[in-house]
């Protein structure tokens, strides 16, 4: 049974495509019974005719029913690319076919002769199971490290209440309501490291951004109720 398995970027900037080509010429057998050259018959690089940050990956496979899945080999490309833009890995299973035509002299596509073993493996798929484990680490250290700067500013907001208690000219209810506003925004940005922290490393690229958003914002808030409260 013939399958693709297809891989598209979306990146928000140039694509690296010396690092896309690295991850074509590395491409070689991989260590899974249903990911070798026997099974993988071609795989191609298509950039998109008018959008330039878009990319798209398609691997072809040929296999018994029953192995149509996604393979070791893309989720180690998928893992490579991941720090490239917003992804989607899927696949899709021939159910007939047609040939209309083929030139003298163009030979169809069979399967090994693409890849050879000289080419060895890309340190970028080999190393793609390290790069899952890395980002997991370095997102669990972001997470603690905005876990940590939250309670630090629940710490501040304490501190500044009690100097909003203790005035007692007209000021005061604009330190009240100032207070208050940063409560609403420590409430936000808490709600968002949650919803973060069920995700993890598989977080989307929109709700990371959010959490960045959301901290920039919440930083300045309090850098200028410092000002204020002093």
């Amino acid at each position: 049974m013939k399958w693709v398995e297809i891989i598209t970027l979306r990146s928000p900037g140039n694509i690296n495509r010396e690092l896309v080509d690295e991850l074509m010429k590395g491409v070689g057998e991989s260590d899974s019974p249903t990911d070798t050259l026997k099974h993988l018959l071609e795989i191609k690089t298509y950039y998109h005719s008018v959008v330039e940050t878009d990319l798209s990956i398609h691997m072809y496979w040929e296999s018994e029913a029953g192995n149509q899945h996604k393979s070791l080999l893309g989720l180690r490309i998928f893992s490579a690319l991941r720090s490239m833009g917003l992804l989607n890995h899927s696949v899709w299973i021939e159910r007939a076919s047609r040939v209309i035509g083929q030139r003298p002299g163009k030979e169809s596509r069979s399967g090994n002769h693409f890849f050879s073993k000289s080419f060895g493996t890309s340190k970028y798929i080999k190393e793609g199971g390290d790069i899952m484990e890395q980002e997991k680490k370095q997102v669990q250290v972001k997470l603690e490290t905005l876990e940590a700067q939250l309670k630090e500013w629940g710490v501040d907001l304490e501190k500044f209440r009690a100097q909003v208690d203790k005035t007692k000219d007209k000021a005061k209810a604009d330190l009240e309501r100032e207070v208050v506003a940063l409560r609403a925004k420590l409430n936000e940005a808490q709600k968002k490291l949650e919803e973060l922290k069920k995700t993890g490393a598989e977080a989307s690229g929109d709700m990371k951004k959010g959490v960045e958003n959301a901290w920039a914002e919440l930083k300045k808030a309090f850098d200028n109720a410092t000002a204020k409260f002093k």
